[in-house]
């Protein structure tokens, strides 16, 4: 996914979030090789600015086997992004490539949007391991049915957490 792919989960979530009112979003995608980098191949990244909601996917996961770590949402992203002809850039400055991309995908979700990204790069493809089998076997697919299977509503206000 990544660069371009950003601009159309980027659209995706805002047309989402303001459109259908979401209780939740909850976006995937193979979206950076840095993801690895961070984590090997035995989780997969969590990046949200809503701590129940992050719970609730990592609890997800756990039953699954279908891991997530949390990564952060540091402040840094934000001048990362920044740019000087446009309101946001989808390619950071400097290393955190996950977490820049996470951070920009995010920025179209409302802050009071209860919002979490998913980094799968990792975890889509290559070879079998103690939490996947190898070759594209659909990681987050059990987790995001037990995710939906449990889903209990998340306070829609600021998020904080990642931070």
């Amino acid at each position: 996914t990544d660069a371009e792919g950003r601009l159309v989960l980027a659209d995706a979530v805002v047309w989402a979030d303001t459109t259908l009112n979401p209780a939740a979003i909850v976006d995937v995608a193979t979206l950076t090789g840095s993801v690895g980098g961070a984590l090997g191949n035995d989780y997969a990244g969590l990046f949200s600015r809503h701590d129940a909601l992050a719970d609730q996917l990592k609890t997800a996961g756990d039953a699954t086997g279908e891991t997530l770590w949390r990564l952060p949402l540091h402040p840094s992203y934000v001048r990362a992004t920044s740019s000087t002809i446009a309101d946001i850039k989808n390619s950071g400055d400097g290393g955190a490539g996950a977490g820049t991309g996470a951070h920009f995908i995010g920025y179209f979700a409302r802050p009071e949007t209860p919002w979490a990204h998913l980094d799968i790069a990792n975890m889509a493809f290559g070879a079998a391991n103690d939490v996947k089998p190898a070759g594209s076997a659909g990681y987050s697919v059990r987790l995001l049915e037990r995710f939906v299977r449990d889903f209990q509503p998340v306070a829609k206000e600021k998020g904080t957490g990642g931070y």
